[in-house]
């Protein structure tokens, strides 16, 4: 098995959510989280423009990491966070 690490990099805002990278050893991991994960986490449906603030604030970020490595562990090369990936984890 081979878990993703978390980089100290940015994330950029892509036209259906946020992207961000991740590390297998040396082998950089491009992941997504969609907007519609963002939504959920945040129990929000605005049409904000730029999703980053969303994806960073408070413990998200580390959440969708879990999720893209659990992804990743399962077989996925280059996970996708969706809302249905958050069911278990909401509050």
């Amino acid at each position: 098995m081979h878990t993703l690490t978390a980089l100290n990099e940015l994330a950029k805002n892509y036209a259906g959510g946020v992207r961000f990278a991740m590390m297998d050893g040396p082998t950089r991991v491009i992941c997504r989280v969609t907007r519609e994960a963002l939504d959920r986490v945040e129990g929000d449906n605005s049409s904000q423009q730029d999703q980053i603030p969303r994806f960073e604030w408070h413990r998200h970020r580390f959440q969708f990491e879990q999720v893209a490595s659990q992804k990743y562990d399962s077989g996925e090369q280059a996970p996708i966070v969706m809302a249905f990936d958050l069911v278990s984890n909401r509050s």
